[in-house]
């Protein structure tokens, strides 16, 4: 039941905050798995009916109904959305798959179901103790392997990803205040960097880990939404910071030293055609200047610290 009425939850908070058409919709462009090129976005209104569906499912397993074909089918529609775009892959989608593919197999709508009460369930009270044990160790696997990748400065000195979430959400009544201390998500400035290794075996710098922006818990690197929107003919140089949000926990935020005349509209549809749904701007502000160093690095902090002390005003 409970894995059911959550999975409702997320069905219906994603199609409330009008993710389908931001994550799959309005990109032209998407990034496919190895091997699932073929499993493409479906129309607009097909995708609705997909996460409709997902929302029915989710009811009818926390009811016990049908529960079997629900678990099955269920599986089947939540890997196709997560096969869509791989830029939205969160370890947590990868489980609920998984998941959802083993309790397929077990009785768990033998007691208190729809199924029992409608016959088409037999009653029992009790499981085979490897049934418990297989779900119990499919648990172990996400605990010990999402705390062995927590064991690094980012979690345990800078409290990161922790200190955006709870810095992002102050306004919250009673203990909002809490999460702008220091204290609360603890840590130091460190310099961090971000690579990755591409198939020629080369190591690419990504970003610094402090300016990784995250929105609804989706990684963006200010680096490559500059270099997306620095190709727009009327771009002179721009920097990309993130921004607190009550919503997604940041947002982005661009600013542009125009070439010549563009409107803020011209570029958030440049943004439409180039980057997915979670890394465009959402705050576009035009500069004459940028500020930067003595060698020419733009400082992202100096305007970051500016838009808060004006947020706070």
């Amino acid at each position: 039941m409970v894995f059911g009425l959550l999975m409702l939850v997320g069905a219906v908070r994603f199609m409330a905050r009008g993710w389908i058409r931001e994550l799959y919709v309005l990109p032209r462009f998407h990034f496919t798995y190895d091997g699932f090129g073929w499993v493409r976005p479906l129309p607009e209104w097909g995708l609705w009916l997909v996460f409709v569906a997902l929302a029915a499912l989710s009811l009818a397993i926390a009811l016990g109904f049908a529960y079997r074909l629900s678990m099955g089918a269920f599986c089947l529609l939540f890997t196709y959305v997560e096969l869509l775009d791989k830029t939205t892959y969160l370890n947590h989608y990868y489980f609920i798959s998984v998941l959802s593919l083993l309790l397929l197999f077990l009785p768990l709508n033998g007691r208190a179901s729809l199924d029992t009460r409608l016959g088409w369930a037999t009653p029992r009270a009790t499981v085979p103790a490897w049934m418990v044990w297989i779900v119990r160790l499919q648990l172990g696997f996400v605990y010990f392997y999402a705390g062995l990748a927590k064991l690094n400065r980012d979690w345990l000195l800078d409290a990161q990803p922790l200190r955006i979430w709870l810095h992002a959400r102050t306004a919250t009544p009673l203990i909002g205040l809490l999460g702008g201390r220091e204290f609360l998500p603890h840590g130091a400035i460190a310099l961090q960097i971000i690579g990755s290794i591409d198939d020629d075996g080369y190591l690419r710098i990504v970003d610094r880990k402090k300016d990784m922006i995250l929105v609804s818990g989706f990684n963006v690197y200010p680096n490559e939404v500059e270099a997306a929107m620095a190709e727009h003919p009327d771009v002179l140089e721009c920097a990309v910071v993130g921004l607190p949000d009550a919503n997604s926990g940041e947002k982005v935020a661009l600013y542009v030293v125009p070439k010549k005349p563009v409107s803020k509209e011209e570029l958030s549809k440049f943004a439409e055609q180039n980057l997915a749904g979670y890394k465009r701007p959402r705050h576009i502000e035009f500069r004459d200047t940028l500020p930067k160093t003595n060698v020419g690095k733009i400082l992202r902090r100096e305007l970051r610290d500016e838009a808060l002390k004006e947020t706070a005003k």
